[in-house]
């Protein structure tokens, strides 16, 4: 692994994730959604996963200080409920478009019905997804323990069709330029 030094230097911090922030138009790609008949939500949760899955350095995890490389890498969404809690998802990344849609929508139904805050099944091969609508930011935080080490990605969209989008990452597997 060419990046073995630059690995083991980052990967002894506390916090060895860098955030990135943009914000990122996408008022076409809403208007697709929209003409396909799926929620915008569903629409870049799919694409997202799609663009993760032929990442290489998105796929590589740390479990018990040793590096995992996961073959598919599945969705793990906020969804909110009409309670204004929420729960977490488990959705299963299919390259099948319309196939993701339907069972995307039955877990996310499912979710939504349920009161329990975490899924049925879950896995360090996701990312986590969240969503804030109703803001538009250019930083944040994501809650974790600390004590724990944690490699999974973040992705975090906010106000919709300007989306600003914040994805944190461990610096031993990703840089600036990876």
């Amino acid at each position: 692994m060419a990046r073995k030094e630059h690995f083991q230097f980052f990967n002894a911090f506390e916090e060895p994730f860098f955030g990135v922030c943009a914000t990122v138009h996408c008022h076409k790609a809403y208007k697709r959604a929209k003409k396909q008949g799926v929620s915008f939500f569903l629409y870049y949760l799919y694409r997202a996963l799609k663009a993760v899955n032929e990442l290489e350095a998105f796929k590589l995890r740390v479990v018990d200080n040793t590096v995992y490389r996961y073959t598919r890498i599945d969705g793990s969404c906020t969804i909110m409920r009409k309670d204004n809690t929420f729960g977490f998802s488990y959705i299963p990344f299919q390259e099948d478009e319309q196939a993701f849609y339907r069972d995307a929508a039955r877990i996310v139904e499912e979710v939504s019905q349920s009161a329990s805050l975490f899924p049925a099944r879950a896995g360090e091969g996701v990312i986590h997804f969240s969503s804030l609508p109703w803001l538009n930011f250019s930083s944040v935080s994501h809650a974790r323990p600390f004590k724990e080490k944690d490699s999974c990605r973040k992705l975090l969209l906010g106000n919709s069709c300007r989306a600003s989008r914040v994805n944190l990452c461990r610096f031993p597997f990703m840089d600036t330029m990876h």
